[in-house]
């Protein structure tokens, strides 16, 4: 301890040790000093302070494109209901045996109106599930399907999840509780890991901030998603799931409730291309607040395509082609798209990579300039994103991305309902909780439609959540056991010609479910346990079925109804109310006939 203070006194930081600390005050702030210089790897406590030096110098920040100009970067548009997609799809169910599955879990829904971490969110109100529950379902699903393609009933996938101080108490406490009654205890792989936060800084010449609570505590704050890149390296996991054959890493983040309806495709990308990285992207509107895919020239004419942060594409545009991020179509669309940080990384590679440097993904400082004693307005951080990583990669490497339309892959939650209103308008995407839900049940209605079932997609009436406009139309969720891919999910329906759904009904297929005729106006929740087949041969269901009310101000009974919500209603503007609904499940082995 007596040498790391010593080292740090010689290196800017003696306000830290006032002459008159006491031996107590002192024994306190080195422990976690020395805690500090063990997480802050590579080059410790002292390496993070002179990145930080070199980063916060006033030149720092205009040099990392300096000399490069943008171009549109290697990728692939690939669009649902195609051959090409099926056909991604298939190759990427073919490799399902070979995957591991990242999921970045560090946020806290506070500013959505949702105490505790989003992952505990309920991705949709229709079965209430949890998206870690919806995840973790999504993975056993595939782990069942590579167990089959493998031939291998042990076989498991790999799954971490990233914590941070604020979620890992609660992601803990969801997964003692199964996930939310999730399929979690056939996951028999996996691993919940903690990032450290940073010590923030006041000034450029990165002083240490103390805690305004305990001058003897150095202040810290998060360091960013990129810290998943350290901690795969550090524990030695990324490198533990090379040796056991994982050839593929797919990084995830909370609350996008579609995107494992996009991973199968982009996996399959990823072998077609023999893809070192793939950056799963949507069209992006011209400045909208989605990083940009770009492929960035060098001086030396060599190209990279990387992730740009909206904020930087801008000025990179303007000061290359005189231009910002312009559309470049009557849709309004940039020819940049937007990436949504879902990643496919090669495992080799990445593990690679991470010993090269040392598990650090390039970090970046936006400190807001406060007075003129030229400190800071409030301390600052390094920080670091996960999209980040192919900015180690040589030039050249197979780095590109597959653009998806929204609809296959990208419905985050990351808006409360005040912030969303404000997003339609710019831009025409909510990104909220309602339109999340919104988004959940049009991909079912959209998939049972691709499949051959009468279904409405299209000219649905609108109904308004605070606000913010959404389709009425069949509330359909087809859990991942029920398919994968289109084509699984074509499969369950023989003659999807007699199956009829209404624009008022609710859906609910898990599991082993087949479907030859089926006419349904109202609810119906059907569920097969594994090792169970149900087969509807003849089936009509007219019920009273659910409804969406809204828990909107105005009248005193909404307002007793909007202050008696649960949170997650609250943040929706609506409650989900079953009426009448018919429920079929078969719990045991074996098969399900239903005639009726």
């Amino acid at each position: 301890m007596e040498e790391l203070i010593a080292l740090l006194k010689a290196n800017g930081q003696a306000h830290l040790f006032p002459a008159d600390a006491s031996k107590a005050d002192v024994e306190r702030l080195g422990q976690q000093l020395l805690q500090l210089n063990a997480n802050l790897a590579p080059g410790g406590l002292l390496g993070y302070i002179k990145r930080a030096q070199d980063l916060l110098a006033p030149q720092a920040g205009v040099d990392r494109f300096r000399g490069q100009r943008p171009t549109a970067a290697r990728g692939e548009r690939l669009r649902v209901n195609t051959p090409r997609f099926e056909e991604a799809e298939e190759l990427g169910l073919r490799e399902m045996p070979y995957v591991a599955f990242v999921l970045v879990a560090g946020g806290l829904g506070e500013r959505l109106g949702y105490v505790g971490a989003k992952v505990g969110l309920p991705a949709q109100l229709t079965t209430n599930e949890s998206f870690l529950k919806m995840h973790c379902d999504w993975i056993y699903a595939m782990q069942h399907h590579a167990r089959v393609t493998s031939g291998d009933p042990t076989l498991t996938l790999p799954f971490m999840i990233m914590t941070s101080d604020d979620t890992h108490d609660a992601v803990m406490d969801l997964l003692a509780q199964g996930g939310n009654g999730s399929t979690l205890g056939h996951l028999a792989d996996v691993t919940v890991v903690k990032q450290e936060k940073v010590p923030a800084m006041l000034n450029r010449h990165a002083k240490l901030a103390t805690d305004p609570r305990d001058a003897f505590q150095v202040l810290c704050k998060p360091h960013g998603h990129g810290d998943v890149h350290g901690l795969l390296h550090k524990t030695g996991i990324a490198a533990r799931w090379a040796k056991q054959g994982v050839r593929w890493v797919v990084m995830f983040q909370d609350t996008n409730a579609l995107a494992f309806r996009g991973i199968t495709a982009a996996l399959g990308t990823s072998v077609r291309g023999d893809l070192d990285v793939n950056i799963v992207a949507v069209p992006r509107r011209a400045g909208e607040a989605v990083g940009a895919v770009c492929g960035i020239v060098g001086a030396d004419g060599a190209e990279r395509t990387l992730c740009v942060e909206y904020n930087q594409l801008g000025p990179l545009l303007e000061a290359t082609t005189g231009q910002g991020d312009v559309a470049v179509d009557d849709g309004g669309h940039s020819p940049f798209p937007g990436g949504i940080n879902v990643l496919v990384f090669k495992c080799a590679r990445l593990v690679k990579v991470l010993a090269q440097s040392g598990g650090l993904v390039p970090e970046f400082a936006n400190p807001k300039p406060g007075a003129n004693n030229g400190d800071f307005a409030t301390p600052a951080r390094l920080e670091c994103m996960m999209q980040d990583l192919p900015w180690l990669l040589p030039a050249g490497a197979a780095v590109a991305y597959t653009e998806m339309d929204r609809a296959t892959c990208f419905s985050p939650v990351k808006n409360n309902a005040h912030e969303a209103l404000k997003a339609v308008r710019a831009t025409g995407f909510a990104s909220s909780a309602a339109s999340c839900e919104s988004d959940l049940y049009a991909s079912g209605r959209l998939l049972l439609a691709m499949a051959g079932c009468s279904v409405r997609t299209t000219g649905l009436p609108l109904r308004y959540f605070l606000g913010v406009a959404f389709e009425d139309g069949a509330r359909v969720v087809l859990a991942p056991r029920f398919g994968l891919t289109v084509a699984q999910i074509r499969a369950r329906f023989a003659t999807p010609e007699r199956v009829q759904i209404s624009d008022r009904s609710t859906l609910v297929l898990d599991g082993d479910v087949f479907v030859e005729q089926l006419y349904l106006d109202g609810a119906l929740f059907v569920s097969a346990a594994p090792g169970a087949r149900i087969v509807i041969k003849t089936l009509r269901v007219v019920n009273a079925g659910g409804v969406l009310e809204a828990l909107e101000e105005g009248d005193d009974d909404a307002a007793a109804a909007a202050a008696a919500a649960a949170p997650a209603e609250r943040m929706r503007g609506y409650r989900s109310r079953g009426l009448e609904s018919l429920s079929i499940h078969a719990p045991l082995p074996g098969d399900v006939i239903i005639a009726r």
